[in-house]
């Protein structure tokens, strides 16, 4: 709710704190030049750790994160506000590691092309709504 708020515009938000993480993403459909990516992260699909249905601004975080932290990413060229729902095989925080979701790889929204321009370890801007 919080992470539908904030992308409305509905609601503001202070940083807390940034941090380096890796950063990678999970997707539904593997375009046919990605064949080392596997994909079935589907909406219709299996719930994620939070038990909502994967879509846009879910990410899977390392354990260091706590589930339904609201981060940004400093390098994002999108603007793009993300919530840690899921959880994966992605250490224990170690570096901090953030798995983003996306519909398939191609996608100039959160694929391999926008995972290549924000690069592998970015900064994340760990953010609370105004008032928390």
């Amino acid at each position: 709710m919080l992470l539908a708020l904030l992308l409305l515009g509905l609601l503001t938000f202070s940083p807390v704190e940034t941090r380096e993480a890796v950063l990678t993403i999970y997707v539904c459909q593997v375009d046919t030049n990605n064949p080392e990516m596997h994909g079935g992260f589907c909406p219709e699909g299996p719930r994620t750790y939070a038990s909502v249905k994967v879509q846009p601004g879910v990410a899977a975080c390392s354990w260091d994160l706590p589930m339904g932290t609201i981060f940004s990413i400093e390098e994002d060229p999108t603007g793009g506000v993300y919530q840690c729902l899921d959880r994966g095989l992605l250490g224990a925080g170690n570096p901090t590691h953030v798995d983003v979701w996306c519909m398939t790889t191609s996608s100039e929204r959160c694929g391999l092309p926008w995972l290549a321009q924000v690069g592998p370890r970015p900064r994340l801007t760990i953010i609370l709504p105004e008032g928390s």
